[in-house]
């Protein structure tokens, strides 16, 4: 069985830069930018892009802003008598709760705007964020935001709602480069592929012959929170499956107990570049961090020394994450972190000018909350936009 998980240096999808040129002639005429009330911008600070989520707060110049985050879980079922528990106090990262709110509103402490050119040179940012989601995870474990939300999920609804460097919202919200995993989350997606190789019994024939093979997983919400994989379409060529091939075809009951999955990179190993990737499940945040230390911490065959309740390392060249987008009403598979741009060139080329022109990108920001995100209809603005799982592209070709 051969099997791949490619991901760029990045964790975003990496258009060659010779496509970007059929744009550069008309970049002049493009130049347009839709206007409204409720929006994301993207805004050039001292030569960053930082992408500013809507109804943030006026930072006047500040390092630091605040911002409140609803999650949708009723108050009462917080456990909000251990104040002290239940908040983070970092320099640059702060969380704690909203005490005169009815509902179950978050106050967020992050750098603003201005701030994440003022202190990126003198601060590592990434770090301090890592060290938040460590925290997050302990406040979690003591149950700080409910029964029914995780760690996973109040990561995203904060950082969909924080100012964050455009080149750099993937890594915040789902992944971190360092480590190189990808918290798996709904409107995922994991493609694999493999070659069984024929089989033979005492030096005689194979049994079977050659066997190509994809599987695919759609990664989809759990009813009591947390996610599970859920096997889609699955293609083969000839022959039978083998027994390796049979684990790859039930890793939706392998993984049904464990509603936190986290898949590290192929490359993720310190000893070992080509180690292939690995998806690791847990029942609770506290239990994900701690595999993910030991992962770092061993050099052996990773699934024995973490004796994990659920693990699959996977042959090097066999998975790819893709994220599920909505393009004029129809959810379609497109690369993790690809920016806007790659869906424009899988069009033909008479017909990109019009679609880019055109384009309107909203965002999902709570169970019943949207807002569109503004963009310079330019090629760098649509190189500048990377697109999340569940975001929704419209646009005109005609």
């Amino acid at each position: 069985m051969k099997t791949q998980i490619t991901f760029p240096a990045s964790l975003t999808m990496i258009v060659p830069g010779a496509a970007f040129c059929v744009f550069l002639l008309c970049a002049g005429c493009l130049r347009h930018k839709a206007v409204t009330a409720r929006a994301y911008r993207i805004d050039d600070v001292e030569g960053m892009s930082i992408l500013v989520p809507p109804a943030t707060p006026t930072a006047d110049g500040k390092p630091l802003q605040t911002t409140n985050v609803v999650l949708p879980v009723a108050h009462s079922e917080l456990r909000l008598g251990m104040r002290e528990e239940c908040k983070i106090e970092g320099p640059l990262f702060s969380l704690q709760s909203d005490t005169t709110s009815l509902h179950s509103t978050w106050v967020v402490r992050s750098p603003s705007a201005s701030g994440w050119a003022t202190m990126s040179s003198a601060n590592d940012i990434h770090a301090q964020w890592r060290l938040f989601l460590r925290k997050l995870a302990q406040m979690s474990e003591k149950g700080c935001f409910g029964p029914s939300i995780t760690a996973q999920s109040v990561r995203i609804a904060i950082a969909k709602t924080i100012p964050l460097p455009a080149e750099d919202v993937v890594d915040f919200v789902y992944s971190d480069q360092a480590d190189r995993y990808v918290d798996l989350a709904p409107d995922m997606q994991l493609q694999m592929q493999g070659l069984s190789l024929p089989a033979t019994v005492n030096n005689t024939q194979p049994t079977h012959s050659f066997q190509v093979w994809t599987v695919i997983y759609e990664v989809v919400s759990n009813r009591d929170g947390g996610v599970r994989i859920q096997r889609g379409h699955v293609g083969k060529s000839g022959g039978r499956y083998g027994a390796e091939d049979k684990q790859i075809l039930t890793l939706g009951q392998r993984f049904a107990q464990t509603p936190l999955l986290r898949i590290f990179l192929q490359g993720f190993s310190d000893t070992d570049v080509d180690t292939g990737a690995l998806l690791v499940g847990a029942s609770n945040a506290a239990h994900l961090e701690a595999l993910t230390d030991r992962i770092h911490q061993t050099s052996s065959e990773k699934c024995v020394a973490l004796q994990a309740p659920a693990c699959m390392q996977f042959p090097p060249d066999s998975v790819s994450l893709a994220s599920f987008v909505w393009l004029n009403g129809h959810r379609m598979p497109s690369p993790f972190g690809a920016p806007l741009a790659f869906l424009l060139f899988q069009m033909p080329q008479s017909k990109q000018a019009r679609a880019l022109q055109s384009a309107q990108v909203s965002r999902q920001l709570g169970p019943n909350d949207t807002a569109v995100i503004e963009f310079t209809h330019t090629m760098e603005g649509a190189r500048q936009l990377l697109l999340l799982p569940g975001d929704r592209v419209e646009w005109k070709t005609d």
